[in-house]
């Protein structure tokens, strides 16, 4: 791992001043995870410093799953379909926050952002403005700051080959995440890519400029611009391969909107909300399948994404 890339992660995460509200929210996290490790915010309210408006995103990162689950298939599920995810609100001063907080042990997610990892799923989302708030310890924290590193490498190293060899910096990053959105059901609104490189370019120039030492290929970066000398082979290559992880990553999609369905409160409006925001298709759930929310996702969900497609 890059020691100049580590050390700026470090610093961009030791600025990141979470509000007393947020704060509130990681206390009731901790009070659920004695043997927690790190609690790591990410997402729109974190990038745009929100705090009333919309849904907390926070990763909860555990020692293991034997210890953070007193139901063992809650612990086999997180590990076989990473991660679970939680619903959490509070009020702070007569104010409604909300949030979701997904589980995950440390060493999973340190793999995860990793190119071991096919999917885009977690290296897609990590190489963006992300921060550790919580951790129990300063290894806990090098080590996630370290995973946050390597998404940012992985990621670098999955969407090159697949853009253009020359552009511009901004390119690099709304095309990359591009393709990340494409293997999920959350292709993000352009407006939304649009804020993020308004907001941090720097940011995201330069840890372009210090992954690119890590990479197996040249990558250049100068000004705005990049250019990455990758053979056609590879360029080849590396398109069939976001082929194969777009179609992996709707159906993992899915697998996880239903498994969500469980674990969230009030799980089915919450997944039906989710199908409609990311294919336009509105579902009507009869009242009696509401009791039986896998089963009722399981028929209704497949319909409205063979109806929308997968792309």
């Amino acid at each position: 791992m890059l020691k100049e890339l580590f050390r700026y992660l470090e610093t961009f995460a030791k600025r990141a001043t979470p509000s007393p509200a947020v704060l509130t929210l990681v206390e009731e996290i901790r009070a659920c995870y004695p043997h927690l490790k790190v609690v790591l915010y990410y997402g729109s309210c974190f990038q745009e410093g929100l705090e009333f408006e919309g849904l907390h995103d926070f990763y909860a990162l555990v020692k293991n799953y034997r210890q953070a689950y007193q139901n063992p298939l809650w612990a086999v599920a997180n590990y076989l379909l990473p991660p679970n995810v939680f619903y959490l609100e509070k009020t702070w001063r007569e104010k409604l926050l909300r949030s979701k907080y997904a589980v995950m042990s440390l060493w999973q997610f340190e793999k995860a952002v990793s190119p071991r990892w096919f999917h885009s799923y977690f290296w897609g989302r990590f190489c963006q403005p992300a921060a550790p708030i919580w951790w129990a310890d300063e290894t806990a924290f090098r080590r996630v700051i370290q995973a946050l590193a390597q998404a940012v490498i992985t990621f670098h190293l999955r969407v090159l080959p697949v853009l253009p060899p020359v552009g511009t910096v901004k390119d690099l990053w709304l095309g990359g995440l591009s393709w990340c959105y494409r293997a999920e059901l959350r292709p993000e609104k352009p407006t939304r890519l649009e804020r993020l490189w308004q907001k941090f370019a720097f940011h995201l120039t330069k840890l372009s400029i210090l992954s690119a030492k890590a990479l197996p290929f040249p990558l250049r970066i100068k000004n705005t611009h990049y250019e990455a000398a990758i053979p056609a082979r590879e360029r080849k290559k590396a398109r069939l391969l976001w082929e194969a992880r777009i179609w992996e990553g709707k159906i993992l999609s899915v697998l996880r909107l239903l498994k969500a369905s469980f674990t969230f409160q009030g799980g089915v409006d919450y997944t039906l909300w989710k199908i409609e925001r990311h294919t336009g298709k509105r579902l009507e759930i009869p009242s009696f399948l509401r009791e039986h929310p896998f089963l009722a996702l399981l028929l209704w969900g497949w319909k409205a994404l063979l109806a929308k497609g997968v792309r």
